[in-house]
């Protein structure tokens, strides 16, 4: 967390690289990933990358993508 991205590009494959992480046994790993993936979205401005992280987070999470409202 104290890396700090010198362009998007890095941020993206950072996160694409530490994701199948998110598949590990051990909690505090996927956690751990979950809060670094989080960090480096803020550094990308591809909407279709972060799109794309955001999906493989929603399963650690235990929710369905895409969240619909009826609203």
């Amino acid at each position: 967390m104290n890396f700090t991205p010198q362009n998007p590009g890095d941020a993206e494959i950072i996160a694409e690289r530490i994701a199948p992480r998110l598949q590990h046994a051990n909690s505090s790993v996927v956690l751990t990933t979950m809060k670094v993936i989080l960090y480096l979205t803020n550094y990308m401005v591809k909407e279709e990358d972060v799109s794309s992280l955001c999906r493989k987070l929603s399963p650690p999470l235990g929710i369905n993508y895409p969240l619909h409202t009826d609203s």
